[in-house]
């Protein structure tokens, strides 16, 4: 008989029902008006959280800091050249405080590309600010020009567009979009009233600026937005929410790489959960899932700071940690002794197999590809200390 086969009839009737609910609701969904499909898409987007980390440190991004820095500090030379040639042109600020103000902002536009330049990668907070000086100081700038050249000068809108596209929220992306979007709209009714080009030239610009501010980057953003969740999922266990086996490779590797950069020693656990199957054929999947999900809890927590835990399989997780080898033995030691809780509403057990290698080994040298031999050492530890009777760890040093 299947495991779910233990389960009450009244369970499964209630699941039954909450799916019939769930397709209801979902057709409700259907019959509504394309406004409100469209509103509730654009609520969805618009409160979905961002990890400003994940995406700069994302390793297929990684490799892009210097370019990346290279480009936003070009980006910020291009606004302080435009400034510079502007203080020349008749369209441009005549009174002294004006020009005085552009060339205040022409230098700090410099300072922030030499410090694009040298220093890190900003994280959130730098993304932020980034953001904000260019909406304001542009905007600052060009309220300094004529109302037909401001205009035409808010264009450099795009650019910072763009840059809100791929490293901020969807908030900070809506927020940019209602400033520099209310900005063209009073340069152009300066410039309607000014009467400094026909009409019709002013609405065209109007008409082409709006769009090529707003409507190419909000579409930019939702795509980018659900490519980058989908990436993030796929690197993530769902039940857990711990790395996954794909996850877990790269996040092995940045171990390895720091590792040797510290002259540290690199720690693999393989962990199964001892007599998974009767949890499940015994108390029903739920429980099971609720024991994993336990587990994985406090794995991450002996890891945290020190490397990752990860699920890869059903009761299978693997544990990486770098640093002083004693010290993390002894925290595996504590693991093995924190997975069984007599508290649980299912205690369990579960056996460690762990693989180290130490700067001195003679395995030091063959670089990212120990890793792979790590863990199959790992998992043959683990299951010696299963055919000794469970709830415990071996250790082998490589």
């Amino acid at each position: 008989m299947h495991a779910w086969g233990y389960r009450s009839v009244a369970t499964l009737e209630a699941k039954v029902v909450d799916r019939y609910a769930f397709e209801r609701r979902r057709s409700g969904r259907h019959r509504r008006s394309v406004l409100w499909q469209g509103a509730a898409a654009f609520s969805d987007w618009f409160h979905q959280p961002h990890d400003y980390e994940w995406i700069v440190e994302h390793r297929s991004v990684r490799h892009l800091h210097s370019i990346i820095r290279a480009v936003f500090s070009l980006a910020t030379l291009i606004f302080a050249l435009t400034s510079a040639v502007m203080l020349f042109s008749p369209r441009g600020p005549q009174a002294l405080e004006l020009r005085l103000w552009v060339v205040f902002v022409l230098v700090v536009q410099i300072g922030v590309a030499v410090t694009l330049v040298v220093c890190p990668i900003p994280r959130a907070a730098g993304w932020i600010a980034f953001a904000v000086f260019g909406d304001v100081g542009l905007a600052s700038v060009l309220s300094c020009y004529d109302s037909t050249a401001a205009l035409m000068g808010s264009g450099l809108f795009v650019i910072l567009g763009a840059y809100c596209t791929f490293f901020l929220s969807p908030r900070w992306m809506v927020a940019h979009l209602l400033f520099s979007c209310g900005f063209v709209i009073l340069t152009a009714m300066r410039a309607w009233m000014a009467g400094e080009e026909h009409h019709a030239s002013t609405l065209a610009m109007t008409i082409v600026l709006l769009t090529s501010i707003a409507g190419v980057p909000i579409f930019a953003h939702v795509a980018w937005t659900a490519i980058a969740g989908d990436a993030r999922r796929s690197a993530r266990d769902p039940l857990t929410g711990l790395l996954n086996r794909r996850g877990l490779e790269s996040a092995m590797l940045d171990i390895w790489d720091d590792a040797v950069v510290k002259n540290e020693s690199v720690v693999v656990a393989m962990v199964d959960v001892d007599k998974f199957k009767a949890v499940n054929d015994v108390h029903g999947h739920d429980a099971g899932d609720r024991v994993l999900v336990d587990i994985a809890r406090r794995l991450d927590r002996i890891a945290c700071a020190r490397g990752v835990a990860a699920r890869t399989g059903g009761e299978e997780f693997v544990v990486v940690m770098s640093g002083d080898r004693t010290d993390i033995e002894l925290r595996l030691f504590e693991a093995v002794a924190m997975v069984h809780d007599n508290g649980d509403e299912v205690p369990v057990t579960a056996s460690f197999g762990v693989a180290v290698v130490e700067p001195g080994s003679s395995l030091w040298h063959m670089g990212r590809s120990i890793v792979s031999r790590m863990l199959r050492m790992s998992d043959a530890m683990m299951y010696r200390s299963k055919s000794a009777g469970g709830n415990q760890l071996t250790v082998h040093p490589m």
